[in-house]
């Protein structure tokens, strides 16, 4: 399965930044995995660009919320999509893990560090959480709004 990963953080910090680079390694490496697509601010994106990494596209992100979950997602190129938190427990078992269950099932989450989503239900849902005006946070916030359950693994 090809899958696309999405990072969305509204500013980096130095920890995050580092834990950026090992958490890109385990995407870089793998074949299925075509692009990473992180949303942050425009300093952060200047920080990251003195230090290229592989198969990485940059969205700004906006004033509201609701538009920079739209631009990060309209980045997204594969049918199906990892959100990552940035944290150091993120690991190649916990991927795996997620891509297998997302096989089977449109909405993942496994252990709140990274959620599976199958971008055409995100996008659908997206929408229409946008023309609810519900108040959203977070691509999980998207989904639950939409009542489409996320299954825990």
């Amino acid at each position: 399965m090809r899958y696309s990963v999405l990072i969305h953080e509204s500013k980096l910090s130095d920890e995050q930044m580092e834990c950026l680079q090992d958490v890109a390694s385990i995407f870089t490496q793998d074949n299925r995995c075509t692009q990473i697509v992180i949303g942050c601010d425009s300093d952060s994106i200047l920080k990251l660009s003195v230090h290229p990494i592989p198969k990485t596209m940059f969205v700004s992100m906006e004033r509201f919320n609701y538009m920079s979950l739209f631009r990060g997602l309209k980045a997204v190129k594969e049918e199906m999509v990892l959100i990552i938190r940035l944290q150091a427990e993120l690991n190649k078992d916990l991927v795996e893990e997620t891509l297998s269950a997302l096989e089977k099932y449109p909405a993942i989450s496994n252990q709140d560090i990274v959620q599976g989503f199958d971008t055409r239900l995100l996008m659908f849902s997206l929408q229409v959480s946008i023309e609810m005006n519900f108040a959203i946070q977070s691509y999980g916030d998207v989904v639950k709004l939409a009542d489409t359950p996320i299954q825990n693994i």
